[in-house]
């Protein structure tokens, strides 16, 4: 989806649209598929950047849609934060990542514009030196037009124009995050993406996730994503369980998994999918799990945890939770949790991938993967999992 910029001025900077730029700066493909986030309460929603455990929000639904080409790193985005506090606080943190990601998306300024105390000269150069401390790192920035509030509504677009201009000056790409739920007659949200005055509501951070797809999805590599290939490959520390080959007790719950819910294994083509139900007046949370992992790891190795996804049947209207995480322990049965590495996403009917990677912490002895999934109000839906696996990627080079 093309989305044009329909602030008169930002149209006359650019002679066309914001899309005329995006994706196709001078500076050729990014370097590799991880990206990172900096930002404030927008980019921080429904996440947990201490543990790399993020819920709904638009750039976990842009890894999510990318299907496996982009893999989220921990971030930096706290409430409140003005560039100033950003580049202060969250932008060490980025530049601290081994191996740096590939590239950062700078979500700035919000709260720059909506402050008492807002002068251009002061709150853009703040900006530019995240983008400057980005560069030296080898991270490319990609620049942010910042989503539309319904105070300071004169400021936002000139925010963007002076934040357009330096990425047209960089050849840096631009995210155009203002036209996408800009309500043209007055300068606001539109009311249909709008929590409040200033923040997104979910379908708005869909929105924004897939608009950042496919705008992005020309720049980067080939899949990056490591999906376990078949039942017997050696480097899946699932040992082929993410395949649901068997059913031995007939539960519907494949071998070596546990949980709650109305589960079924079906088989489409070459895969099998554990499928989980959810029916309408049955209120439950769907579990999938696979505990006691004891093997193939050891601490201060980085792993990553993906899934294919399927979704049937949901409410358009509806947003549910569905997601997984790669829990860390101290011990290999029972003990307790040191660490989270995972993702949740509130996405409508579809195939998605989810992946996340983390580094385990000292003491880390046992691992557990939870699959979750939330049950409907508006209407029967059930969701599939196929693939799961878990690869060591410090063990195979692939950090």
């Amino acid at each position: 989806m093309a989305w044009t910029s329909t602030d008169p001025e930002t149209q006359a900077l650019l002679g066309a649209d914001v899309t005329s730029i995006t994706g196709s700066s001078g500076q050729g493909m990014y370097s590799g598929n991880d990206f990172t986030v900096l930002g404030d309460s927008i980019t921080s929603v429904n996440a947990s950047t201490a543990n790399e455990n993020p819920g709904h929000s638009w750039h976990t639904v842009l890894a999510a849609v990318s299907n496996g080409r982009l893999r989220w790193r921990k971030g930096g985005a706290s409430g409140g934060f003005t560039a100033q506090d950003i580049r202060d606080t969250h932008l060490p943190e980025v530049l601290s990542l081994n191996p740096a990601p590939a590239a950062c998306i700078v979500f700035a300024g919000t709260n720059n514009v909506g402050s008492g105390s807002y002068d251009l000269d002061v709150d853009i150069p703040a900006l530019v030196e995240i983008y400057d401390g980005l560069e030296s790192a080898g991270i490319r920035p990609i620049a942010v037009l910042i989503t539309p509030r319904n105070t300071a509504t004169d400021f936002v677009p000139e925010w963007n124009r002076r934040v357009l201009q330096i990425a047209q000056d960089r050849n840096y790409d631009v995210l155009d995050f203002f036209s996408v739920l800009v309500d043209p007659s007055d300068g606001s949200m539109q009311s249909e993406f709008a929590l409040d005055g200033s923040h997104p509501n979910n379908l708005g951070h869909t929105q924004l996730g897939e608009y950042a797809w496919s705008v992005l999805s020309p720049r980067f590599p080939s899949p990056s994503v490591l999906l376990t290939g078949y039942a017997t490959d050696a480097g899946d520390l699932l040992g082929g369980g993410g395949f649901f080959l068997a059913d031995s007790n007939a539960d519907g719950r494949a071998n070596g998994w546990n949980g709650s819910g109305s589960p079924s294994i079906v088989t489409d083509g070459n895969l099998n999918w554990q499928r989980m139900t959810h029916v309408i007046g049955v209120p439950n949370v769907a579990l999938l799990q696979r505990i006691n992992i004891a093997s193939g790891f050891v601490a201060g190795d980085t792993l990553e945890l993906s899934m294919r996804m399927r979704i049937v049947g949901r409410d358009p209207g509806e947003s549910l939770a569905s997601g997984m995480n790669l829990e860390v322990r101290d011990a290999v049965s029972g003990g307790s949790t040191l660490a989270r590495f995972g993702a949740s996403v509130e996405l409508p009917d579809g195939e998605y991938v989810l992946a996340a990677k983390g580094t385990l912490p000292a003491g880390s002895l046992g691992l557990r993967v939870n699959i979750q999934s939330e049950s409907p109000s508006l209407s029967d839906y059930y969701i599939e999992y196929a693939q799961v696996g878990i690869r060591n990627l410090t063990a195979i080079g692939a950090e």
